[in-house]
């Protein structure tokens, strides 16, 4: 199972509800950078290369679960 940390499942929130990276930064007042260093550890750790791709994977396997 994929292990995602607090921020990252966050993120991934937010991806999933269609939000573009400067959005997301604006939201959780973090840096764009950070925002984008935290996508790219989500789609490593879900082994994908696309937003989409993120966001059924992480439905397939109850990632976006409170």
């Amino acid at each position: 199972m994929v292990e995602l940390t607090s921020r990252e499942k966050e993120i991934l929130k937010l991806i999933s509800a269609g939000k573009t990276n400067l959005e997301i930064a604006k939201i959780m007042n973090l840096s764009i950078h950070t925002i984008k260093a935290n996508v790219t550890c989500i789609f490593q750790k879900l082994n994908v290369k696309f937003r989409l791709q993120a966001v059924i994977k992480a439905l397939e396997e109850n990632l976006l679960e409170n």
